[in-house]
């Protein structure tokens, strides 16, 4: 699973929170992946966590799904990513649910397909809660792909591993971050595991006044770093 594909399908979760019942969101996103050959998994899927399958080459693809500014889950994300910030999502009661439909849709479907997970944001920080607490998530994903996850500056203990599963999953997890992101910036100094990518690129001297003296376009800049567009474009001047 590349990264490109998997940014799109971090994009596609924030769609399970549009109007409308289960079927009539999916048939949504069903038409915006259709080139990719994966279909929504209505059966696995909710709000919080979209579930995609390609059952002709035996792929399933879990996203896990980023803040939501619309209303309808702002509460509890909003209290799930200040738990996250407190070093305390253990203790989140919506982290460890979506760890453990990560860890049942897993199990379902590891014989004989090859899993992927995303996730944007707070999506990226309980795709890496639900890799660092569940053997059966970790030892059944192929690769992980994180976009601007929630990060923290410091070591905590909800996505500590030990040194041997650090190994593997370092091969399995790779955060792409734009480098002026703020919801990422704790990869850093911090980095729990995988391989960290960065994007953004040279910038021209206009550009960095502009960031150094003006709040409104700094603001406005930020706001679009943290934006998946910069992933699903591939951006050529991503480094590891």
């Amino acid at each position: 699973m590349d990264a490109s594909t998997s940014a799109r399908f971090s994009e596609a979760s924030y769609r399970m929170l549009e109007k409308g019942n289960k079927d009539e969101r999916a048939s949504r996103i069903n038409n915006d992946i259709k080139d990719t050959g994966y279909v929504v998994d209505t059966g696995n899927s909710n709000r919080d966590i979209l579930v995609l399958r390609d059952e002709k080459n035996g792929r399933v693809h879990v996203a896990h799904r980023g803040t939501d500014t619309s209303g309808k889950r702002t509460k509890q994300d909003i209290t799930a990513d200040l738990m996250f910030g407190m070093g305390l999502a253990q203790h989140n009661q919506h982290f460890n649910k979506r760890k453990s439909r990560t860890q049942k849709v897993v199990k379902q479907y590891k014989d004989g397909n090859e899993i992927s997970l995303s996730g944007h944001s707070y999506g990226g920080g309980s795709v890496k809660y639900a890799l660092a607490n569940s053997k059966a998530v970790r030892d059944n994903t192929k690769v992980a792909h994180t976009f601007n996850t929630a990060s923290h500056p410091l070591p905590i203990s909800a996505v500590k591993v030990g040194r041997k599963v650090k190994k593997d999953l370092d091969d399995k997890v790779i955060h792409h971050r734009h480098k002026d992101d703020i919801v990422s910036m704790g990869l850093k100094s911090v980095v729990p595991f995988g391989k960290v990518k960065e994007y953004g690129g040279k910038e021209s001297l206009t550009k960095k006044l502009l960031k150094k003296h003006n709040p409104v376009f700094k603001t406005i800049n930020d706001l679009d770093a943290h934006k998946l567009h910069h992933f699903i474009e591939k951006s050529e001047n991503a480094e590891f």
